[in-house]
Formats: C-alpha cells, structure tokens, sequence
C-alpha cells in the first residue's frame, strides 16, 4: 500500500483486512467467504457476480454492464469489475477483485469517493496485485459479539414487540411485508416478524393450514430445503411451532428458525437466520430471542 495508508481494525468478523489514506478518502477492504456457506459447484464468476450484486454489496454501479477483466494475484487469475458507483449518496470510483483459494473466496474492494481511472486506475491494480493469502484455514466465526445488552423493537402499529441484541440494527428492506426487521450484518445474523391478520387470510384458517402454506410457498418452494422435526412453543401465551430450515438461496447455504404463533386475531412468523457454517452456533440465541416475543391483543 501507500506509505501513508493506515491499517483499521473491525468488529466486522468477515472483514479480514481494512486500510484508508490520512485523508480517509482512498481504502481497501478484503474479506471472504467460505466455500461450505456457498451450493455445490458455485464458480469463481458466479462468487464475482455475487460480489458484485447491489443488495450484496451496498454499491450501486453506474454501469451494470461494465465489462470484465483479469489481474494476476497471488499466483491466480482474479476477474475484475473497476468503475463508478454510489453508495449512501457518495459517488465512488472502486475496483472490486474476485480471487478464489482452497477454502474461501476472497473479495478484494479498493475505492475512492470522487475518484477517477486517471488518479486511481494505476495504484489500486499495483495494491490488488499485491495481495497474497497466507493463511486460507477454515476458521470458526465468533458468534460471541451480539451484546448481552437487549433493546426492544416495536412494529409501528405497536402491536407486535420482540428484544434482540442492542447493536443489531434496524434494517429496512429484509422482507416487504415485515412488521420489524432487524439484523447484525457484521456477524451475517438478520430477523423479521411477519404478522398477518386472520380475518384477511380467512377465519377459518387453522394454524396447521397457515403452516403448511408458508413452509411450502416460502421456507421450502423447490423442495429441496432440510427440515427438522417440528416443536411444539407456547410464548406469551400464543401456541404455536418452531423449525429449524437449511436452504440454498441465491448459491448461498442459510439456516433459518422459523416461529409460528396463533394469537385471537393474527398468525406470526418470528424468522431468524445466518449462513449455514455458523447456524449450529447461532440457532440457540435465535430460539432465546423469539421467546421474548410478545403481542397486544
């Protein structure tokens, strides 16, 4: 890197690498993703495309056929996507690099708001080409850094409440028809509550019936998803069910706790999930959560 970029540190647990300029204008970042949270024979382009994808990313390219390249990193062709972009409002010129080792897939990000190919195109292939892997191990994700403080979240309608960690987030978007959402995106952990009032579904709808349709149309469209024994839950005294769903979506494997509850007037979907290589870790948290769920009746 330049001499005069600085190394940041991050709570970020996928971010592996981060360094700005004094003037904290010009960085790069490097993180990664394991091959065992990614479907069975997902390629170095199809893991560039993800890297790329705007909802993934944050970055909206200006240019969404901009085309491809290669560069040569550590001893590998990595394709690349170089241009301009906006993200928060800020318009930036970014060179987003795909780089693929035994373990992992590597997204390495170099960026710079205002920039342009003639200040910038030169120093951020020279820093690019410059990476090398030294350690690819697989290493276990600490599912640790959710604060043991809770926060309250509230539906706007103020009917339907649950507590979550307090630096989880807020996160508009997950889901159109969420009533709260919310998600800790540095630790790949995210949630919705779907409440969905019977007298619009049909009040003769059971609960089994509502089950089985959301499992088919939502949790398991394809049938394909494993799905594990279901549980029988009763929080603040609404009946219900849990499961817990390993799926694939968009080439990524995620673990799912999906809560159904019945209360006079509503069914609810309490829905937490992460990648599937940190689920069996996460999943016990996520069951504790909803437990704190609750709703006015």
């Amino acid at each position: 890197m330049p001499s005069d970029w600085k190394v940041f540190s991050s709570e970020n647990v996928q971010l592996l690498f981060s360094a700005m300029d004094q003037q904290a204008s010009r960085g790069i970042t490097i993180n990664r993703i394991a091959k065992s949270d990614l479907t069975a024979g997902t390629t170095l382009e199809d893991v560039h495309k993800l890297f790329n994808d705007s909802t993934a990313s944050g970055l909206e390219p200006e240019n969404k056929d901009a085309p491809t390249y290669t560069l040569h990193i550590d001893g590998k062709t990595a394709p690349v996507i170089e241009g301009k972009g906006s993200a928060q409002g800020e318009n930036i010129y970014y060179l987003n690099a795909a780089l693929e080792a035994e373990h992992h897939f590597y997204r390495i990000f170099l960026f710079h708001p205002g920039g342009s190919a003639s200040a910038d195109h030169e120093d951020f292939v020279r820093i690019a080409e410059s990476v090398k892997i030294l350690n690819d191990e697989l290493t276990m994700v600490d599912t640790g850094r959710s604060s043991y403080t809770k926060q309250t979240l509230t539906s706007e309608d103020g009917l339907s409440q649950i507590q979550i960690p307090s630096n989880w987030l807020v996160t508009p978007n997950l889901s159109s028809d969420a009533d709260i959402e919310a998600a800790f995106v540095s630790n790949e952990d995210y949630m919705v509550v779907l409440r969905e009032a019977k007298e619009e579904l049909g009040n003769d709808i059971t609960l089994q019936e509502y089950y089985n349709y959301i499992m088919k149309n939502n949790a398991d469209p394809d049938g394909t998803a494993s799905i594990s024994e279901r549980t029988p839950v009763k929080i603040h005294g609404m009946n219900g069910w849990q499961v817990e769903v390993l799926t694939e979506v968009d080439q990524m494997r995620i673990g799912y706790v999906y809560t159904f509850l019945e209360s006079t007037n509503y069914f609810s979907q309490i829905i937490f999930w992460t990648t599937e290589g940190r689920f069996d870790k996460a999943k016990a948290d996520y069951k504790n959560y909803t437990e704190t769920y609750s709703e006015t009746l």
